[in-house]
């Protein structure tokens, strides 16, 4: 492969992974090398219709987060790790809210930021290659404090046809919600070289005060370069809570949060043309563990030129820190 198409394929892997997993947890693996050119189904929004009350989860796929306010976790209140945090930046996220209920009685509680440490995944992606089927490890580390707001970097590996990157997200969480300030991509098959992209504006993975009903949405963008190329992401997202679920996992059974999640990515790099990414899932979120603890997602890609591309994640969380 020549040289100059490189970056815009390998921008898209740190994307996708953004758009599947959140920036929470999980890796992506997505197939870029498909001859397949019969068309493909629309994706649809994911069945979201909630569980009966409190009724135990299989070990199924899930939907996108959302929890009510957030402390932050003791562990991180006074750690700073080394180098100077990002600035910040206005979160400025579109929240409306549908006919949201209040928390009945064993519904999930406040969201908390994660405990600093190591949290395997095992993640499932199915393409035109294939299911297959990998462990990997999610790390949350302690980044400093701004006032009650705590920051974490929270770093996952991706994958984009066997190629090699790892994505660390800025996320700073509060009364607000996480809030995802800056992404930084490092690619490993381009001598370590990296894509920064801060996000404006910041958007919410997460927003605080969640009940089932509520939605919010946000369109965000970020200019980098790589390789002397100007590289522009945008991401626009829509999710609501759907409902409720317990959910068995590495914590014993936990109350979730379902969320439901439509999320685009458009990557232009110049003379390179544009990729765009649609996502569509479901994921259960764990607000007592600041983690999901499983997902499905349906991704679609199209290049320009190119036959449009797609595959399914599912994700469950196996160890906590």
């Amino acid at each position: 492969m020549a040289l100059p198409p490189l970056p815009a394929r390998l921008v898209l892997a740190g994307l996708t992974g953004l758009l599947l997993l959140g920036g929470i947890a999980g890796a992506a693996t997505v197939d870029d090398d498909s001859d397949e050119t019969a068309p493909r189904e629309a994706l649809a929004p994911n069945d979201t219709t909630p569980p009966a009350p409190d009724a135990p989860v299989e070990a199924g796929l899930a939907v996108d987060e959302a929890p009510a306010g957030i402390p932050a976790a003791p562990e991180t209140a006074t750690t700073a790790t080394t180098g100077t945090p990002p600035p910040a930046v206005a979160t400025g996220p579109t929240t409306t809210t549908a006919a949201a209920r209040p928390a009945r009685a064993g519904a999930p509680g406040a969201l908390v930021a994660p405990k600093p440490g190591a949290y395997a995944y095992e993640a499932t992606s199915t393409s035109s290659g294939g299911p297959n089927t990998e462990r990997t490890t999610t790390t949350v580390e302690a980044a400093g404090t701004e006032g009650a707001t705590t920051i974490q970097a929270i770093t996952l590996p991706l994958d984009f046809g066997g190629q090699r990157a790892t994505l660390r997200n800025t996320v700073a969480w509060s009364a607000s919600g996480a809030v995802v300030r800056r992404s930084l991509i490092t690619i490993a098959a381009m001598g370590q070289q990296q894509l920064d992209c801060v996000w404006q504006p910041a958007f919410a993975q997460y927003e605080g005060g969640l009940a089932v009903g509520k939605a919010w949405s946000f369109d965000t963008r970020c200019t980098a370069q790589i390789q002397g190329l100007e590289v522009t992401l945008q991401q626009k997202a829509t999710r609501r809570v759907t409902g409720t679920a317990q959910v068995a996992g590495p914590a014993g059974t936990v109350a979730t949060w379902t969320i439901a999640d439509d999320t685009t990515v458009i990557v232009t790099t110049g003379p390179l043309g544009s990729v765009t990414v649609r996502s569509v899932g479901t994921q259960q979120l764990a607000p007592s563990l600041g983690l999901p603890v499983r997902s499905e997602t349906r991704v679609e890609s199209s290049t320009s030129g190119s036959a449009p591309q797609s595959g399914t994640v599912t994700t469950k969380l196996v160890t906590l820190a």
